[in-house]
Order: C-alpha cells, then sequence, then structure tokens
C-alpha cells in the first residue's frame, strides 16, 4: 500500500488553474511547473481555455485570446484540432507560438490559429491572400521562436496580434 503513495508523491504535481488572474507573480508560477515530457496533449489545453472563458470569472466585455506557446507538434493532431476550431467557434481568438519547432512543426501549430491562409491560396505569396491583389493577412496569428528564450524578441509582435482584438 506504501508503494502507490510514495510513487505519486514523487510524481510532477501540475497546478490546476480556475481562473483568469492580474497578479503577475502568480501568472509566473504557474508557468514555472516541472513538465513531465513525453506528450505534447494541445487539445486538452485548448478544451480547459475554452472552459476558462465560458466560466462565471470570464469578463464578458473583454476579447478573448488563447495564446499557446509550445515546443511540439500535437500529440493528437485530429483532438487538438477539433478543440482549436470549437475555441474558435465560440469566439475566441487563437494565437500559436511554436518554439525550437522548424519547418516541420509549424504547419500542425498553424492549423490550431485563427486568421489561417486558404488551402487553395490562389497564387499569393506566403502570408497573404486575397486574390488578385494579395494583399490580406493571413496566418499572422501564428509567431516562431527559436528557443524559450527567444519568447521576449516575439513579445512585441504578439502583443500587436493581441491588441488587434474587440472585445467580445
Amino acid at each position: 500500500p506504501a508503494a502507490p503513495a510514495a510513487a505519486a508523491a514523487a510524481a510532477p504535481q501540475h497546478a490546476q488553474h480556475t481562473g483568469f488572474s492580474t497578479n503577475a507573480q502568480k501568472i509566473k508560477d504557474a508557468i514555472d511547473v516541472p513538465l513531465p515530457g513525453g506528450g505534447t496533449r494541445t487539445s486538452k489545453c485548448l478544451a480547459a481555455g475554452e472552459a476558462l472563458f465560458k466560466s462565471s470569472s470570464a469578463r464578458a466585455d473583454a476579447a478573448q485570446l488563447l495564446v499557446v506557446i509550445t515546443d511540439g507538434m500535437p500529440s493528437n493532431q485530429i483532438q487538438t484540432e477539433a478543440a482549436a476550431k470549437s475555441a474558435r467557434d465560440a469566439g475566441i481568438v487563437v494565437l500559436g507560438v511554436g518554439v525550437d519547432v522548424g519547418s516541420w512543426g509549424a504547419p500542425s501549430i498553424k492549423k490550431l490559429t485563427s486568421n489561417q491562409c486558404p488551402a487553395n491560396n490562389a497564387g499569393c505569396s506566403a502570408g497573404l491572400t486575397g486574390a488578385p491583389s494579395c494583399v490580406t493577412p493571413c496566418d499572422d496569428h501564428y509567431l516562431d521562436a527559436s528557443s524559450f528564450n527567444d519568447l521576449p524578441t516575439i513579445l512585441d509582435s504578439l502583443v500587436s496580434v493581441a491588441c488587434e482584438q474587440q472585445p467580445g
């Protein structure tokens, strides 16, 4: 009987986040937790974010913005795309940040974000749509960072996209 309790005590503990906060230290403490590794359960994170926005602690007059920062491809792309679509359909703007995912991981994360380029982009350059003029930005809700240490270098771009969002 003691062995399972010891194993459970040795397992990494993850805080259960149940609301919004304006306290910078609380946010930092919630982010700065040991990660178990072995999978990227992005679908669960998206679903938890959507549930949080639907909760009574969400401000009705605020823009709903969910930032997904990941260093891996989702463990289950199909479930993750469905969770992202559900969040977007609920009016939540989804931004994706790929950390050291390279060209192999970026497309998987872009499929989760709002303002995706259409599959058939009618000859427009990458990141633009609206042929024949091709001046409407798309895929601008995805950002790349070469490492977690480089996240501050994309912060201005992230804030710029976030501040364009209108309250729901």
